[in-house]
């Protein structure tokens, strides 16, 4: 859970009415003004607030020890307004010694009387103590952030301070911390943790300004450090490393790298969902390492995430993993932003000085660390050279999502009602992620619907066609539940492309025409080179449908885009090593360079008679059951002396039948059906306008 904002630090208020000395910041105020007393310059303001500072008696005293100083009929005698008759003593040299020594003298008896010292309250001063560590800033990092803390209390010094140039503020910081200002130049400097991290506000050469987010982290009451809670153990299921799509070769070199006695850093990168976190934590389970996390989100800053990694590799400890989840923020720091031209700020986070953290951090760590992000194109090279080894992920093709529908459905409520082919179907027709397909089911997990198996499954796919519109854009591919329907052996040579390549146990990849055309230019052969590039990794056969959309004959073209579809398809076909298969209803119309490019040509015709009668028992016999043969006998027979028939017509009529009951359905009803589809198919358009 985020934690709440502070807001606005607390200023402190010199006046009797605030009552400054119930304060918890009372001692560590009175501290520092006494070393302003002793060395400082008196002005008017600070004559008031060291006032403001002592009790009553304290003042009393010293009142009496002021107005003993000069007769009631002196001009400079006190009037009543004891912050103004101080400065007036003090105007003269010869009285301005003596009044820093009385002042500082009473602010001492009152240091010694409550214990005061150059020490914040306990929860403040833990974390600053905790943050000089982890920054290996030293004794010298501790007081300057406490005299730095003090000042954004007290609004009255902060604003005068904040006037002063450069080298007046470091002055008036080595007087209050009584460190030198060789050593507090060294510290604030540039290349140096307290800048890299960002904890001052860059306002010109100003060098007294905390960072809000700092600011904001030191007032938390938390009980232990932020970076703490930020790393968060690795725990539960995993998938294999083989579940991903990555070769043997690439996952064997990710091993030696985790294994390897040396640190290594690792980036990731590729689209959301692709599995990129999923692979960390199976490679960090397989090489048997602690994996974790800097979270992400709504847990921590960029500045307490930072001190997180920076805690993480002062652990020292072995057999350790890292993973800087969503690491985007800090990996780009060049801005694409038209508008950041015109920006004379910096950007948080994603400026020069995140450049040199991240270059600093990468060059000098011993830790593992895989980074994890979404884009590169910000990442600067001098970044990007520093990674051991990096890995692109492009987004999941339909057999890695069949992989993870298998691995992640075993066990669940409603894998007794899904069979292989209908988990095939799931990964076809939903592009959905890793995450997708995990939250889809756990949803489903939780339903009432997983006692019914229609319902069951018509709530999964409406739940993955909601996650496919918001992710894709487009509306899902609607599938069927249907029972696997086998082919007599009569027919093989009518089998469907991808039955063929079930029965050799290859994974296709599936493209259809309208799922690669865009209407903006260039975009469809970006699209063509897509898919030959996902077909590539997969390692299994790419099969285009209706590919004349693509490969019409260039001779007959009229724009240019017609022809550089053409170029770009038979480009990729030339540089594709895999098996390529496509299919067209229109031959004769594509271009001669393409079909010169397939090695195989395989027609498809139409069923003899004696085929057609078989394939009409075999529907008859997988929707009715094994009797049905004799009823559908007399269709049979009518349907042997058709000739043009093909297994489509059948699948339209019996899909028809298949809601009715056999006594339904009387004998030739079948036949006449299917006589109707051949007829309509010979005579296409030339009947007449309207219904008949």
């Amino acid at each position: 859970m985020r934690r709440k904002r502070s807001g606005e630090i607390p200023q402190l208020q010199f006046n009797r009415r605030s009552n400054i000395r119930s304060s918890r910041y009372y001692k560590i105020t009175l501290f520092y003004f006494h070393r302003i007393l002793s060395h400082g310059r008196l002005i008017e303001d600070i004559i008031d607030d060291a006032l403001e500072l002592l009790p009553d008696a304290s003042i009393r005293e010293l009142s009496t020890q002021l107005k003993s100083k000069y007769s009631e009929d002196d001009e400079r005698a006190y009037s009543g307004d004891l912050a103004r008759f101080i400065l007036n003593l003090s105007e003269e040299k010869a009285n301005a010694a003596w009044i820093k020594e009385l002042l500082a003298g009473a602010i001492a008896r009152q240091i010694k009387i409550c214990g005061a010292s150059e020490t914040l309250p306990d929860d403040i001063e833990k974390k600053i103590i905790q943050v000089s560590e982890v920054l290996g800033t030293g004794q010298v990092g501790i007081k300057i952030l406490r005299v730095l803390y003090f000042l954004k209390l007290n609004k009255l010094s902060f604003t005068q301070v904040e006037m002063m140039d450069r080298i007046e503020q470091l002055d008036h910081l080595s007087l209050l911390s009584s460190v030198p200002v060789s050593k507090i130049s060294r510290l604030l400097a540039a290349n140096r943790p307290i800048r890299k991290f960002e904890l001052l506000e860059e306002r010109g050469n100003s060098v007294i300004d905390l960072d809000s987010e700092f600011l904001e982290y030191l007032q938390m009451p938390d009980q232990t450090p932020i970076w703490e809670s930020l790393l968060e153990k690795d725990k539960g299921d995993v998938f294999l490393p083989e579940d991903f799509s990555f070769g043997s070769d690439t996952l064997h070199t990710l091993k030696e790298l985790l294994t390897a006695k040396s640190s290594c850093q690792i980036l990731f990168y590729g689209a959301a969902g692709t599995g990129k976190t999923e692979l960390v934590r199976s490679l960090a389970r397989s090489v048997n390492m602690e994996l974790y996390f800097v979270k992400t989100g709504d847990h921590g800053n960029p500045m307490e995430r930072k001190l997180a990694l920076e805690q993480a590799v002062r652990r020292k400890v072995k057999n350790i993993l890292y993973c800087f989840d969503e690491a985007d923020t800090f990996l780009n720091t060049q801005s694409d932003s038209f508008l950041s031209f015109f920006e004379h700020r910096p950007r948080r986070h994603g400026s020069a000085m995140d450049k040199s953290w991240i270059n600093d951090f990468l060059d000098r760590n011993s830790a593992k660390i895989i980074w994890i992000t979404n884009h590169t194109h910000g990442i600067e090279e001098s970044v990007r050279r520093r990674f051991h080894y990096s890995l692109q992920f492009h987004p999941l093709d339909t057999r890695e999502r069949f992989r993870l529908w298998e691995r992640l459905i075993t066990g669940h409520p409603v894998a007794k009602y899904i069979n292989h082919n209908y988990l095939q179907e799931l990964a076809r027709a939903f592009p959905v992620n890793t995450a997708g397909i995990k939250s889809t089911l756990d949803l489903l997990r939780n339903g009432s619907s997983t006692k019914n198996k229609e319902k069951a499954l018509c709530h999964l796919e409406e739940l993955l066609r909601a996650k496919t519109k918001v992710l894709t854009g487009k509306e899902a591919v609607k599938i069927r539940r249907q029972k696997e329907f086998h082919m007599p052996e009569i027919l093989e040579t009518s089998v469907p492309v991808d039955v063929l390549f079930r029965e050799v146990e290859k994974h296709f990849q599936i493209e259809k025409a309208s799922s690669l055309m865009s209407p903006y230019v260039g975009m469809t052969e970006q699209q063509i080179r897509r898919a030959f590039e996902r077909a590539e990794r997969s390692d299994g056969i790419l099969l285009i449908d209706e590919v004349d959309t693509f490969l019409l004959d260039r001779a007959g073209a009229h724009r240019s885009w017609e022809t550089s579809m053409v170029n770009e398809f038979l480009d990729a076909m030339e540089s594709y090593t895999g098996v390529l298969a496509c299919t067209t209803n229109r031959i004769d119309g594509m271009d001669p360079a393409a079909l010169r490019r397939f090695r195989r040509k395989v027609a498809f015709h139409a069923l003899s008679g004696e085929n057609a009668s078989k394939l009409l028992i075999a529907y008859a016999n997988e929707i009715f059951g094994e009797k049905a043969a004799s009823h559908f006998a007399k269709d049979a027979s009518m349907v042997s002396g058709y000739t043009g028939l093909t297994p489509g017509d059948f699948f339209v009529v019996f899909e028809n039948l298949k809601d009715l009951s056999i006594s339904e359905i009387a004998p030739g009803t079948a036949a006449r059906e299917l006589r109707r589809e051949l007829e309509l198919k010979r005579n296409g358009s030339k009947g007449r306008i309207g219904f008949s």
